[in-house]
């Protein structure tokens, strides 16, 4: 009876530590993960610029040029060359910088033959005119930040606008941005991304608009959804649809996703394996 008494109070006392060190894991995590702080940024620009162009009256036009953004101050580099290579297209960590460079640098379809370009404090102009706007926003979930990148722009004599929406989820607790890779095994996606879009109600509008489900690309373009039971990965226009199709939206919820391909240990832990385990079943 004695060693039995003994033995329990051991396990007991096994239990005791292991719950310790969790807690230890846990704090420890908690500790290294870094809140981000926000600056917001606003400016906007006007040029009128002047040409040599085969286009009757159109020798002269506008190019209208704003931002608004949510901007993490003390961000990795890594996601502040990402951050700014959605919004400006530009390399480099300085968002004041990028956005300078973005609001002076003209994008013209024929600016081989631009004559001169001023910059001016308001639109007197009344012919066409161009345009190019700039707005990101942040969510925040627990350690995860999700940024939305929202471009939109009218080049002149174009047929129509273009605008775009991306994504660009970072984990505070281990200071880095979450790549598709790094949840599923991308090459093997494909085929599942299919599926989702045959099989799943949710996605009855893309398999309307779709071109064809057959070898539909992988995109690195995606976001997690704030109950942390989809990832949604988004296609930008004409990638998957017609333009008036717009941009396309796959849902793959994560119970169904686990069903066809591997999530790895980094998504099981994100997503909480018993939960979504639960939910399977």
């Amino acid at each position: 009876m004695g060693h039995s008494n003994d033995d329990k109070q051991m396990k007991k006392n096994a239990l005791y530590i292991l719950a310790a060190i969790a807690v230890l894991v846990g704090c420890n995590r908690a500790e290294t993960s870094e809140s981000l702080e926000f600056e917001s940024i606003t400016d906007s620009s006007i040029s009128i610029c002047r040409v040599n162009s085969s286009f009757p009256r159109c020798d002269t036009f506008a190019v209208e040029r704003k931002y608004d953004i949510c901007w993490p101050e003390n961000a990795s580099d890594e996601l502040k060359r990402e951050l700014i290579r959605l919004m400006f297209d530009d390399s480099t960590t300085d968002i004041h910088a990028a956005s300078e460079r973005f609001l002076d640098n003209l994008m013209l379809f024929d600016d081989d033959t631009l004559i001169r370009a001023i910059r001016v404090d308001k639109l007197t102009y009344d012919g066409w005119t161009s345009y190019e706007n700039v707005r990101s926003e942040c969510r925040q979930d627990s350690n995860l930040y999700c940024f939305t990148v929202s471009n939109e722009n009218y080049m002149r004599y174009a047929a129509h606008g273009m605008y775009s929406t991306c994504y660009v989820t970072y984990d505070a607790a281990l200071h880095k941005i979450v790549r598709l890779n790094d949840l599923v095994d991308t090459s093997k996606l494909s085929p599942v991304i299919t599926r989702a879009i045959e099989d799943l109600v949710v996605n009855k509008e893309v398999l309307e608009n779709v071109y064809t489900t057959d070898n539909l690309p992988v995109t690195g373009n995606f976001f997690i959804d704030s109950s942390r039971s989809c990832i949604v990965l988004v296609y930008p226009l004409y990638d998957i649809a017609c333009y008036a199709s717009g941009i396309q939206s796959v849902v793959l919820p994560v119970f169904w996703l686990s069903k066809h391909i591997e999530l790895t240990p980094y998504a099981k832990e994100l997503f909480g394996e018993g939960s979504y385990l639960k939910t399977n079943n």
